[in-house]
């Protein structure tokens, strides 16, 4: 009867061992779980984060395109323009030397 005593608290003793051993595992878990769900809200705001950027680049982008668009423009104009002035020029040069021809000064 004795034998049967202590070979059931032997029983009683690695169970109550299996239990805290259960039970810190299930703590550990805990931790980690707290560990990973901080870790996922830190990414997931570094991703909010880097989407706000990539926006930002975006438009940026995007607004110096429309500067690039403007400044050729701008270009093109001021080419128009020269060409114009250069036409004017030449043709102001060719009525002087129709004149001078007319007046007979231009061989």
């Amino acid at each position: 009867m004795q034998q049967e005593q202590e070979r059931l608290l032997d029983g009683q003793s690695l169970l109550n061992q299996r239990e805290e051993y259960v039970a810190s595992k299930c703590q550990e878990l805990n931790q980690l779980e707290k560990v990973l769900e901080v870790s996922k809200a830190n990414i997931e705001k570094e991703l909010r984060s880097l989407n706000d950027e990539k926006s930002n680049l975006e438009l940026t982008a995007a607004s110096l395109s429309q500067r690039e668009e403007v400044g050729i423009f701008k270009y093109y104009c001021w080419c128009e323009l020269y060409y114009f002035s250069c036409c004017c020029t030449h043709l102001r040069f060719l009525l002087s030397a129709h004149r001078l021809l007319l007046r007979g000064k231009l061989y």
